[in-house]
C-alpha cells in the first residue's frame, strides 16, 4: 500500500498473519524507524522475509514473545529476529532444511548478503522449564544496499510497461 509507510505496511502483515493464523499467546514486537526508506527491490524483498519468518513464529515457536528489529545502517538492511522461549529441535534446522527458510537464505545470497540462524540454547540440555524460558532462537539477515540492483530492478520494470 503506497498510501502508508514502509514500516506500517510491515506491521500491517504482521498483524494480517497474527490474524490469520489466529494466534493470540505470541507478542510479536516490530521495531522500525517509521521513516523507513527501502527502494525496489528491496522493500518487496524485506516483505517477502518478514512474511516467512513470522509465519514460522506462528507455525513453529515454542516461545510466547518475539522481536523483529528492521534497520538500515551503513547501506546494509539488517532483518534480526529472536523468539524468546524458543529452541531448534535439531542441528539440522541451523542447516536451514525448512522450505521457507531456504527461500530467506536463496534471496539473501542473491543480494550478496549474510544469514544467520543461532540457538543459545541446545534442546537436549533442557531439564526444567525455567531453562526453556531462558532459551532463544535468533535469525540475523543482513543485505548490502547496491545501487545498481536499484537501477536494474527500475530499467527492468519500465521496460515491461513500454
Amino acid at each position: 500500500n503506497y498510501k502508508i509507510s514502509l514500516a506500517d505496511n510491515y506491521y500491517d502483515l504482521i498483524k494480517s498473519l497474527k490474524d490469520r493464523f489466529g494466534i493470540d499467546n505470541i507478542l510479536v514486537d516490530f521495531v522500525c524507524d517509521d521513516k523507513l526508506f527501502l527502494s525496489p527491490p528491496y522493500d518487496l524483498v524485506i516483505y517477502r522475509m518478514i512474511h516467512e519468518l513470522v509465519t514460522n513464529i506462528f507455525k513453529h515457536s515454542k516461545g510466547e514473545y518475539s522481536v523483529i528489529e528492521l534497520e538500515v545502517k551503513n547501506n546494509i538492511i539488517v532483518l534480526d529476529v529472536t523468539n524468546y522461549g524458543d529452541y531448534l529441535e535439531n542441528e539440522h534446522m541451523l542447516n536451514t532444511d525448512s522450505r521457507g527458510l531456504k527461500i530467506i537464505k536463496r534471496e539473501t545470497d542473491r543480494f550478496g548478503g549474510t544469514f544467520k540462524i543461532n540457538s543459545f540454547i541446545d534442546s537436549d540440555i533442557l531439564i526444567d522449564k525455567d531453562i526453556l524460558e531462558d532459551s532463544i532462537v535468533n535469525i540475523k539477515i543482513e543485505i548490502p544496499i547496491k545501487g545498481e540492483i536499484t537501477y536494474e530492478h527500475f530499467i527492468n520494470r519500465w521496460s515491461w510497461n513500454v
